[in-house]
């Protein structure tokens, strides 16, 4: 589409590129190529128009355009993906011979070939300064490049596998990717890292316990929000949404278990009475999504945090924003609030945790954790904070000075989730590769709790401490015992993002895919440590469907 909205083109397999009237939608121009064309666009003046193909060339027209066009270079492949610079000035190409090619479309000439991807290039975009390029590949990484020098600064790889198509936000922050596999990542540009990955069909973003363990809920990104009787398993229900309500990456219990909030894709905050399963009020707030959400200790403040960056503290009864806390540039990774509620911690990928004084305001104590950050817990004192991020150590600070105390772990664990026991004495991390570990507070490794498939993304412990949940890519949810650090459940999601216990431990909630948010009512845990042969027993006895049990070996303390 012209910058203006007026013209749209197309290019089509029949080797043709055609223009259409934006307001009529008739076709105006039908320019004759030869070869099958793969991508078109226009300058952002909306002057010029870009194709290429097949055949591996760039052809250049000036609009209104009635020619073949002008030949301004080559591919040894075909060109899948063209962009325009923002200044109009240069083009970018991305082709099957695993390149990206560099043209100055004004003296229509060749600039250089971009090497670094060991596949066919897919997709390429500049940011919105012109400085920088955006490349993604067949090879399952994505490059990021000088402009002017050529350099290839970064390739980062996301673990999607084949990657077949690339897109930048306006401001060009954000990165858009699908991989051959179907999911669509986002990305952020500066830290060069994934924030979400939004799988193809019913993903689940985030998953919860309520307040006293009965219930689980889950929400997806299809818009539902669905709710599991922790002891049943098998009688769930999904809570009501209104469009465009989108459920997100973020869900909580307020601490009575009345009220479950949801972030949404979109930007607004959803209230749901448990008990009625209606949904009460959609809050406005935001302009993207929420990623991040937290209630107060007393239920009477939650804190929201945004893809881009922002930060809101609400009264939990009148559903109104109490404040604003701006400072963060990027996704907020993680909230949580002091013991008295007069603190809130706030982890971001623009690799700051900040400390604010929600009972007189003030600069925020900014602590500079040195990497994008992933996840955040708070000890239940509200001292101690946790980080954690991709290729880095869990590292342990002093809330109030901002001070580093101890770091846990090798950098190449990189922990994606944490959660502090409710005691304190324990502290769960939740790895990429899958694995869960146990640590002391004061840093002493406990073990690994083994058995998920691909990395996990939530964990979180039950309210008396006897069961840790853990949530995965793999697209299950796992129940362990703390104790032993044993399995005690398998219960399949099609992907969950993030799970919580109710305060009394009887719900967990977990949201991902299909359905968005479930609610899992739990029986006695201290029962479920089945042998094989018990599983039908169990299932019949508290309705709980299991897939199986998995057998680990533990590691020597």
């Amino acid at each position: 589409m012209s910058w203006n909205g007026t013209t749209l083109a197309s290019a089509g397999q029949d080797g043709t590129v055609r223009l259409y009237s934006g307001d009529s939608g008739e076709q105006v121009a039908k320019l004759e190529v030869g070869p099958p064309q793969h991508a078109v666009a226009f300058s952002p003046d909306g002057e010029r128009l870009a194709a290429g193909g097949s055949d591996g060339r760039l052809r250049l027209w000036e609009v209104p355009a009635q020619a073949r066009g002008v030949e301004i270079g080559s591919h040894d492949g075909e060109i899948n993906a063209v962009s325009f610079s923002p200044d109009g000035r240069h083009v970018a190409t991305a082709s099957g011979d695993g390149t990206v090619g560099l043209w100055d479309a004004h003296t229509r000439s060749a600039l250089g070939k971009l090497r670094g991807h060991t596949d066919a290039v897919t997709g390429a975009a500049f940011t919105t300064d012109g400085s920088r390029l955006v490349s993604a590949s067949r090879d399952g990484t994505v490059g990021f490049w000088d402009t002017a020098s050529g350099q290839l600064l970064a390739r980062a790889d996301p673990e999607l596998g084949p990657l077949m198509a690339l897109a930048l936000s306006g401001d060009g922050r954000t990165f858009a990717i699908r991989s051959l596999r179907g999911p669509v990542a986002l990305g952020d540009v500066q830290t060069r890292s994934l924030v979400v990955r939004l799988p193809d069909r019913h993903p689940f973003a985030a998953v919860a316990f309520s307040p006293d363990g009965k219930l689980l809920t889950a929400s997806g990104l299809d818009g539902s929000l669905r709710v599991w009787n922790v002891a049943t398993g098998s009688q769930s229900y999904e809570l009501p949404t209104v469009a465009p309500f989108f459920t997100g990456a973020s869900v909580a219990f307020s601490p009575d278990r009345r009220t479950l909030v949801a972030g949404s894709t979109n930007g607004p905050i959803g209230l749901w009475d448990v008990q009625t399963r209606q949904l009460v009020s959609v809050l406005p707030g935001h302009a993207s999504s929420v990623t991040a959400l937290a209630f107060s200790p007393d239920g009477k403040l939650f804190a929201s945090g945004a893809f881009d960056g922002g930060v809101l503290v609400w009264s939990a009864e009148e559903g109104r924003i109490r404040a604003r806390l701006d400072g963060h540039e990027s996704t907020i990774a993680g909230l949580g609030f002091a013991r008295d509620g007069r603190a809130l911690a706030s982890a971001s990928t623009d690799r700051t945790v900040r400390v604010w004084d929600l009972a007189h305001g003030g600069a925020p104590i900014v602590i500079d954790a040195g990497f994008p950050v992933a996840a955040l817990a708070v000890s239940v004192d509200g001292k101690v904070l946790a980080t954690a991020g991709e290729d880095q150590p869990i590292r342990m600070w002093d809330r109030g000075t901002g001070k580093l105390l101890r770091e846990l772990g090798e950098k190449s664990q990189s922990a994606l989730a944490l959660a502090f026991s409710p005691d304190g004495k324990l502290l769960v991390s939740g790895y990429k590769n899958g694995t869960a570990g146990l640590w002391t507070a004061d840093g002493q490794k406990r073990g690994l709790l083994r058995g998920h498939q691909d990395r996990v993304w939530s964990a979180a412990f039950s309210p008396d401490g006897a069961t840790i949940a853990t949530a995965s890519l793999d697209g299950t949810v796992r129940l362990w015992d703390t104790a032993t650090r044993l399995p005690v459940a398998t219960l399949p999601r099609a992907l969950t993002h993030a799970v919580a216990f109710s305060r009394d431990g009887k719900l967990l909630a977990s949201a991902g895919a299909d359905p968005a948010v479930q609610l899992l009512e739990l029986a006695d845990r201290r029962k479920l440590r089945p042998a094989r042969s018990d599983l039908e027993l169990l299932q019949k006895k508290y309705g709980l469907r299991l897939v199986g049990v998995d057998l680990v070996e533990l590691e020597p303390r």
